[in-house]
């Protein structure tokens, strides 16, 4: 027989602490509703300047672009569509990145790998 456990209580939302201010960062698999999703909406939290959203579903991606530049400014949120299966793709975002002089580069893959790039 499996023991029960007792029912825990929720935590609270961790506040934001600043540790991305000015940074840009870059999320694939990001117009969802599951991990990419969620980190985006954390990296504008935490006061990334920008963030380029990645993701096949270019319905959906749009979508969660809309609803993030309404909630955090549209100056900040940035959409392009790419398959992280496509090498060619996958570098589409750091060139983009380069074009605009961004300073540093934060790479979240969801479901693939996580990495920091520098610039």
């Amino acid at each position: 027989m499996t023991a029960q456990r007792p029912e825990q209580p929720t935590p609270d939302y961790v506040p934001a602490h600043n540790l991305l201010n000015g940074k840009v960062v870059v999320v694939t698999a990001a117009a969802g509703a599951g991990i990419g999703a969620s980190v985006v909406r954390r990296v504008l939290e935490e006061g990334a300047s920008a963030v380029v959203l990645g993701d096949t579903h270019e319905r959906r991606l749009a979508e969660a672009q809309e609803e993030l530049s309404g909630e955090f400014g549209a100056d900040r949120v940035r959409s392009l569509v790419c398959d992280v299966t496509n090498e060619e793709q996958v570098k589409a975002p750091r060139r983009r990145g380069r074009r605009v002089r961004w300073r540093r580069h934060h790479d979240q893959q969801c479901g693939a790998r996580w990495h920091r790039l520098r610039a």
